[in-house]
């Protein structure tokens, strides 16, 4: 019982409280029936038993898995199982003793058997030692061992096999002294002689350290461990194991910044991302080899969360209405490092794709070589090459493979952008005020990058993805190309750009993703024409609202639902919040062709689809649809290889 209801039932004044019907105690025909025992305190912790095997102090020295060794089929195979034996087992120099008495000290054991061994007369120097099985780390005591001091058998080894088979027979029917024991009356007991002893049957199998030692086991777990997690499917929840700023990712933190694990997790990631392209997880492994500062994390991981909500909008509207409006080429405006439009150009082999700004990054370069050094091996059957000399000089001008005229060509361009690159480290170097000794290791140091780059990738060159094409200049650049059977694509834009992008998309009725970084209900520049600086106003999307006392968040939200109200989207869907804070896409143009109107009709086609009905995404399914280059990988052996589209 409880404290309380032992000093409840002792103060109690009903006798029967105290006995064993009342529920107290039941006192003893010696006891005072009146006094009551004393309270029982918590049982003394036993002491820890230790194993004779170790040092000479009675501790374990040696720390092993228990029962991790051979088991004993291995150790005597058909002494107790006639199946288990090997009829073609070589010829042994040992024999098995068991029905050994177990309460007998093993010293004791030894020395009769030793005796008894003598006693055959079998010649001087026949026997060479006998061993009793004892208790150890891989062979503990169970419970049922508690009243045993040996494990109840023995081996006798012999100077040869012809010696040892004449002992088995004399030690077949005879019977063993030992000292009298509570398992033994009068010390005789009868012997059991075998020699069906296996390789298992050793000093270690006998001494019970036969196994793996702790240190040997943990580390093994830990290998699988490690193994089962690098083959564990990624969960977004894993995004808060990675470097965060307040409420997303880290926005410069690199691949190489990443801790081992962290870096497992995040090419896990790109292994699961995109249906039926495990390979993205190799080809971002190649930009990191290459030019690892092209591999910041948080833009790796955007890049293919957008390109997989465009999947999913691109495979709803080019089925609408039950009719099939495939796009053909897509616009990738204001594209930055342009990761999206090269992923939209390696998943779409045969559809155009033109990536257009201001300037050609570098980024670009190294993802259009490092994806078009996978496209070269899958085409050409062979390994993705990892390692590629350059030799050669591109020419300066190459035809776009496009169809859409002549632009400069990707080598030249590479070779410009690097040269320009160079040359605004330089610009910026001196800018800080850094000394000429600065400026040249800045400049060192982009060499060597640019060798490493050009080590491991293949020279840039329109047939590594030719269906994809850059184009330096301002939005209006491409406004002309744009058609009803083409699809704009403007991810973090600022400000005017995608307001610019939807634009264009609307006039050619083409369809529209955008994913607004920098938005503002209205936008304050300074007039070029206007020497003065007086400031001008041009209308956004909300002209005569003014946003006041709204927190960062809300006020993207908001502007982003009066772009999506004043261009009629018919999708609105989020990336993960923990990756960005501009995490919305907007969709829209689909309305056009769902009424089957095209060729620039702009408005008018809107309005004769506005009775139409919603936008219906089947969610979650299209977004998980095989793009057309793994759609090509899964048709099966011999049977015609449809055209990736």
């Amino acid at each position: 019982m409880g404290l309380r209801r032992f000093e409840r039932v002792k103060n109690s004044a009903r006798p029967a409280a105290k006995l064993g019907g009342g529920g107290g105690w039941v006192a003893k025909d010696d006891a005072d029936a009146d006094a009551p025992p004393p309270f029982p305190s918590a049982l003394p912790k036993r002491p820890r038993k230790t194993t004779p095997h170790g040092d000479g102090d009675g501790v374990a020295t040696t720390k092993m898995k228990a029962f991790s060794g051979g088991g004993w089929r291995a150790a005597a195979p058909g002494f107790g199982d006639p199946e288990d034996l090997a009829p073609a087992r070589p010829p042994s120099s040992k024999i098995l003793l068991g029905n050994l008495a177990t309460d007998v000290d093993p010293d004791a054991m030894r020395d009769a058997l030793t005796e008894k061994c003598r006693g055959l007369e079998l010649g001087d120097g026949a026997l060479v030692r006998v061993t009793v099985a004892v208790f150890g780390p891989a062979r503990p005591m169970l419970k049922r061992d508690r009243n045993r001091r040996h494990r109840g058998f023995a081996v006798a080894e012999w100077s040869d096999p012809d010696v040892a088979a004449a002992a088995r027979e004399r030690l077949r029917d005879a019977t063993l002294t030992t000292p009298t024991s509570a398992k033994t009356p009068g010390g005789v007991r009868p012997l059991k002689a075998s020699m069906e002893v296996g390789p298992a049957m050793d000093e270690h199998f006998l001494a019970g350290t036969q196994g793996v030692e702790k240190d040997e086991e943990d580390a093994a777990a830990a290998a699988a461990a490690e193994q089962a997690e690098r083959d564990r499917a990624w969960n977004m929840n894993e995004l808060r194991a990675l470097p965060m700023r307040a409420s997303c990712l880290s926005t410069h933190t690199t691949l190489p910044d990443l801790t081992p694990y962290q870096r497992s997790r995040v090419m896990r990631y790109f292994h699961d991302a995109i249906d039926g392209l495990p390979e993205l997880r190799d080809i971002v492994a190649l930009v990191e080899a290459a030019a690892p500062k092209y591999t910041r994390v948080k833009e790796l991981i955007e890049s293919v969360e957008a390109f997989k909500l465009l999947l999913a909008f691109l495979a709803t509207a080019e089925h609408a209405g039950g009719t099939y409006n495939e796009v053909e080429t897509f616009f990738d405006l204001a594209c930055g490092h342009g990761l999206v439009g090269v992923l939209v150009a390696y998943a779409f082999p045969s559809r155009r794709v033109v990536a257009c700004d201001r300037v050609r990054r570098r980024a670009f370069d190294v993802y259009v070589r490092a994806f078009g050094a996978f496209v070269a091996a899958e085409d050409a059957g062979t390994p993705p090459p990892f390692s590629h000399v350059v030799e050669g000089s591109p020419s300066d001008e190459t035809p776009d493979a496009s169809g859409m005229g002549t632009m400069p060509g990707d080598a030249a361009a590479a070779t410009a952008t690097a040269s320009r690159a160079r040359a605004d480290a330089a610009a910026r170097a001196h800018r800080r005020g850094a000394s000429d000794a600065v400026v040249a290791s800045h400049a060192a140091a982009t060499a060597a990058a640019e060798a490493r780059a050009n080590a491991l990738l293949p020279p840039l060159s329109p047939s590594l993805l030719p269906n994809l094409a850059h184009i330096e200049g301002e939005i209006d650049a491409i406004r002309s190309r744009v058609n009803d059977r083409s699809l704009v694509l403007a991810l973090h834009g600022c400000n005017e750009a995608n307001k610019e992008s939807m634009d264009m998309a609307r006039r050619a009725d083409a369809l529209w993703c955008v994913m607004p970084c920098c938005v503002k209900a209205r936008s304050i520049h300074w007039s070029p024409y206007d020497p003065v600086g007086v400031v001008n106003a041009s209308e956004l999307y909300l002209p005569q609202c003014t946003l006041s006392k709204l927190t960062d968040e809300a006020r993207y939200a908001f502007v982003c639902g009066a772009m999506a109200a004043s261009y009629d989207a018919q999708m609105v869907r989020s990336i993960d919040r923990r990756i960005t804070n501009r995490a919305l896409m907007l969709s829209g143009g689909w309305d056009a062709r769902r009424a089957g109107v095209g060729g620039g009709g702009g408005g008018g086609a809107r309005a004769n689809a506005s009775n139409a009905g919603p936008f219906k995404l089947r969610f979650l399914t299209d977004h998980k649809r095989l793009v057309p280059r793994a759609a090509a990988r899964e048709t099966p052996v011999g049977a015609p290889r449809a055209a990736a589209r």
